[in-house]
C-alpha cells in the first residue's frame, strides 16, 4: 500500500517548476505528478530541471503533458486540431519518458471540447486518437491514464464524463498501456461508487485527491485540501480502490482561483502543504 505524500504541481500552479521543486523538498513532498507548462520551453533548460528533481530524491508519479487533452480545454486552446494535439502529446511522451527513464510513467489526458459539439463525431475521432496515441506510449515504455471528468466540466473542458465513459474510451484503446484517473472530485456523486471503484481499482494508474468545499463551489476551479470539504474520501473513494487492488499514490490536486479571496493557490505554499500532508496522512 502506498501511502507516500504526492503532490501534483497543478496544486502550486502560480509558482514556478523551479519554485516548487524548493518548496516540495522542504516540506517533504515523496513524489509529484509533474505539469509540463510550468516548465522552460527551451529543453536545456528543463533537462537541467530533471536533475534537480533526481537531486532532491522526489520520484515523479505522473505527467500532465502541457496539451494532455484530445480536443482544446480551458488550459490549452491551442494546438485547436486533434491531430496536431496528438502530435504535441507524443513530443511530450517521448521527452519526459526518456528524461525520466521512468518504466511505465503515466502520462494524464483528458478529453477536451470538440468545437463543433458533435458527441457522435468527437467520439469517433476520440477512439482513433486514443489507439494511436496507446501504440506510441507503448513504444516509449510509458502509459496514459484517461480521466473522465464530472458533469460540471462538459462544454468547458469534457466532452466525455464519469466512469463509466471513461471506461469506455480506455476499452477503445486496445491496450494494457492505457487506464484511469480516478479523481475524487470528479466521482465522488456517482451512483454505486464503492462497488465500481472495487471493480476498476485494477485499471486504475493515477488517484487525485481533493475535496468539494461545503456549500459547493463557488467556480470551475474551487477545491479545498482534504478534509476541509464534505468528500468521504476514506469510504468512497481511497477505501474501495485500495480495496480493488490499487497500489500507487494518493496524488493531491488542488485548483484554487485566484478571483477567490480564500484561494489557497494565495497562500504561503510552505504552509499549504504542511496542512495537506497532515490530512492526507490520516487517510
Amino acid at each position: 500500500m502506498n501511502r507516500m505524500f504526492c503532490v501534483s504541481q497543478f496544486t502550486t500552479m502560480p509558482r514556478s517548476a523551479e519554485e516548487d521543486i524548493s518548496v516540495y523538498q522542504k516540506v517533504g513532498v515523496e513524489a509529484m505528478e509533474l505539469c509540463e507548462a510550468k516548465f522552460p520551453k527551451a529543453k536545456a533548460e528543463r533537462r537541467e530541471l530533471v536533475s534537480r528533481i533526481r537531486d532532491s530524491d522526489i520520484a515523479v508519479s505522473s505527467v500532465q503533458a502541457e496539451a494532455h487533452s484530445i480536443f482544446p480545454d480551458r488550459m490549452a486552446k491551442q494546438p485547436a486540431r486533434p491531430e496536431d494535439r496528438l502530435e504535441a502529446f507524443k513530443r511530450s511522451i517521448d521527452f519526459w519518458s526518456q528524461e525520466l527513464e521512468s518504466e511505465g510513467l503515466p502520462f494524464v489526458l483528458i478529453a477536451g471540447v470538440p468545437p463543433d459539439q458533435n458527441f457522435r463525431s468527437a467520439w469517433e475521432q476520440a477512439r482513433r486518437w486514443i489507439r494511436d496515441a496507446a501504440a506510441f506510449a507503448e513504444s516509449r515504455g510509458a502509459r496514459i491514464a484517461f480521466e473522465p471528468l464530472g458533469p460540471s466540466m462538459m462544454y468547458f473542458d469534457t466532452f466525455i464524463y464519469g466512469l463509466d465513459q471513461g471506461a469506455r474510451l480506455i476499452d477503445a484503446a486496445e491496450s494494457e498501456s492505457v487506464g484511469l484517473v480516478v479523481d475524487a472530485w470528479h466521482v465522488w456523486e456517482e451512483h454505486d461508487l464503492e462497488r465500481r471503484l472495487c471493480d476498476l481499482a485494477s485499471r486504475t494508474l493515477v488517484a487525485h485527491a481533493c475535496d468539494w468545499p461545503k456549500g459547493g463551489p463557488r467556480c470551475l476551479d474551487d477545491r479545498v485540501l482534504p478534509r476541509s470539504g464534505v468528500i468521504p474520501l476514506r469510504d468512497k473513494i481511497f477505501g474501495p480502490l485500495r480495496a480493488g487492488g490499487y497500489r500507487g499514490p494518493f496524488t493531491l490536486e488542488v485548483l484554487s482561483d485566484e478571483s477567490l479571496q480564500d484561494s489557497l493557490w494565495k497562500e504561503d505554499p510552505m504552509v499549504m502543504l504542511d496542512r495537506a500532508k497532515l490530512a492526507m496522512a490520516s487517510y
